[in-house]
């Protein structure tokens, strides 16, 4: 549905989209307790195409519980890993005894969230404030990633320091099932208000706006509030670059076996480099987006869905259906088949209300019915 050349070449080359190798990007990955991260690490050292602009940080917690992954990453991955930061060893982060109390009235099965959200504020403000990298992709210690991870990263980063209204890049789908989206276009690239996670890209810059104020648990629903995005949106693919295999975790794999499990990885190297993606910069993507949705066929009913799509001669066409608040987006999204939360009035995937996703093999928009 998008084009690679909205934007001019000298536009191209002056937002730095063009082959750079002064680049650098920390690589964070978060590790409690998981002998599986030699899983992820692998695939990191495999895909990573250069050491000085991919050095990885490898920040550990969970204290005693994992130290049989300390000596795995000391013995097998010491010479790889530019930085081994351990929570407890070094300094504390800075709520660390305000969790703690906290902690007292908590329910056991949500002390996890306290302390996730515990060690990634701390990690982070030892690669920004102590280590002082600009940039930092956050891997978690459950993911699989795509042979273009890095590429992909690489080629969106200079969106990401030069458009004010970009918040994060995701390598994620959260609705990425192989039925839910367009297999063929493996470079195809959105922009969302909904913050995905799963392996995502962030600057400095938010940094220093954020960490005075990083929250006691669930940290990524907190970075999805509007009063931490403040109207902006984050980059996705259509085609995810990872794919969590950590079942067993927070949410106990019930979370996992619903949605995670058969999220599709991308297969397709794509060299996105040498791509324009200025078309993702807001002054190029609103209007095309929308004229996008503005050409597809409106469908007033979900019954009647099926029924167009079987009419329709020309595969090229898409639908649009509306909804009027979230109880009935909700419908909708059960029966299309995409996760139906909505987070601070933004559902998932969302970019002006609007969730993309393919049904039957056509491209569907769910749009507000304001909308129309």
């Amino acid at each position: 549905p998008f084009s690679h050349s909205l934007s001019s070449d000298a536009e191209s080359k002056l937002l730095g989209f063009s082959n750079s190798e002064n680049i650098s990007i920390a690589v964070l990955v978060l590790v409690c307790n998981r002998i599986t991260i030699t899983r992820t690490l692998d695939q990191l050292l495999k895909y990573r195409p250069s050491v000085e602009r991919f050095p990885i940080v490898v920040s550990h917690d969970c204290g005693e519980m994992g130290n049989e992954v300390k000596e795995i990453l000391d013995e097998q991955y010491g010479k790889n890993i530019s930085h081994h930061i351990t929570v407890r060893n070094a300094l504390k982060h800075p709520n660390y005894q305000k969790i703690k109390s906290k902690l007292a009235n908590v329910p056991l099965h949500m002390r996890p969230y306290y302390h996730i959200a515990e060690h990634y504020g701390w990690a982070l403000g030892q690669v920004f404030n102590s280590l002082a990298f600009d940039n930092v992709i956050i891997v978690e210690d459950d993911l699989d990633i795509a042979s273009d991870f890095f590429e992909y990263f690489e080629a969106t980063l200079p969106l990401l320091q030069q458009d004010p209204t970009l918040y994060c890049v995701s390598a994620y789908n959260d609705n990425g099932k192989p039925e839910l989206i367009d297999i063929l276009s493996p470079s195809l690239l959105f922009r969302t208000d909904f913050f995905p996670g799963l392996g995502w890209m962030m600057t400095k810059r938010l940094w220093k706006e954020l960490e005075h104020k990083w929250p006691y648990s669930f940290w990524d629903d907190w970075m999805r509030d509007k009063r931490q995005r403040r109207g902006r949106a984050c980059i996705h693919p259509e085609i995810s670059r990872t794919k969590t295999f950590g079942r067993m975790g927070a949410s106990n794999g019930q979370f996992y076996d619903v949605y995670l499990k058969t999220i599709m990885l991308d297969q397709k190297y794509v060299a996105f480099k040498s791509l324009d993606l200025s078309y993702l910069l807001q002054r190029n993507y609103d209007k095309v987006f929308l004229d996008h949705v503005n050409l597809s066929i409106p469908i007033r009913e979900f019954d009647d869905l099926s029924k167009e799509i079987k009419r329709s001669k020309n595969p090229k066409e898409s639908f649009r259906l509306p909804y009027t608040d979230e109880t009935e987006f909700n419908m909708l999204a059960d029966s299309v088949g995409i996760m139906r939360d909505f987070k601070d009035g933004v559902p998932r995937n969302g970019y002006m209300g609007i969730v993309p996703v393919i049904y039957q093999r056509r491209r569907v928009y769910l749009v507000p019915s304001t909308f129309e």
